[in-house]
């Protein structure tokens, strides 16, 4: 896997109109583990058309995430109570081992999203919660956490992160994070 580049005022995916995604996952927790294999399934051919441009560059996946989003399988790990699929582990384990098949990398920046997404639906404090599940639910949005980079480390063990974080306002007047950086 080759670094991966992020810039999120760039590379962030750009939706026509906000959808809302809940009856999207609807149908995946009512079919349950089959219903999420085939979604899984059905945008794997979209990730691996994708991969290797975004390896070589190094580059979020865009598209792929688009792709994902769509199906709902960034939604797997968010409660059914707040709108997600509330999926098990063991069928979210499964959509991200076919996810990998098409492309590494991929699958493992949507682990880490449904980790951070699964943690932070329960423990945010209840404004930043309402707003990211709602970025969430109307758009492909990806949460992750920072755990080291390229310059510094672990933050955990006393590193400096190289890549920087900060709120800015987009042409549309809306607030967004711009993350610059290196993993």
């Amino acid at each position: 896997m080759s670094a991966l580049a992020l810039d999120t005022e760039l590379d962030r995916p750009q939706a026509a109109a906000p959808r809302d995604i809940t009856q999207v996952n609807a149908a995946l927790r009512a079919g349950g583990e089959a219903a999420i294999v085939a979604a899984a399934h059905a945008v794997a051919p979209v990730v691996a058309a994708h991969a290797d441009r975004y390896d070589r560059a190094g580059t979020y996946p865009v598209d792929s995430f688009a792709a994902l989003w769509a199906a709902g399988l960034t939604s797997l790990s968010l409660p059914a109570e707040l709108g997600g699929v509330g999926a098990s582990f063991t069928a979210t384990a499964h959509a991200i081992q076919i996810i990998a098949a098409a492309d590494g990398s991929t699958a493992f920046v949507l682990k880490a999203h449904l980790s951070s997404l699964r943690d932070g639906a329960r423990n945010w404090p209840e404004g930043p919660r309402a707003e990211f599940l709602k970025s969430v639910l109307t758009g492909p949005a990806h949460r992750s956490g920072a755990r080291s980079d390229k310059k510094g480390g672990s933050p955990a063990r006393g590193g400096v992160p190289g890549c920087t974080a900060r709120l800015i306002t987009l042409a549309d007047g809306k607030q967004a994070w711009k993350v610059n950086g290196h993993k």
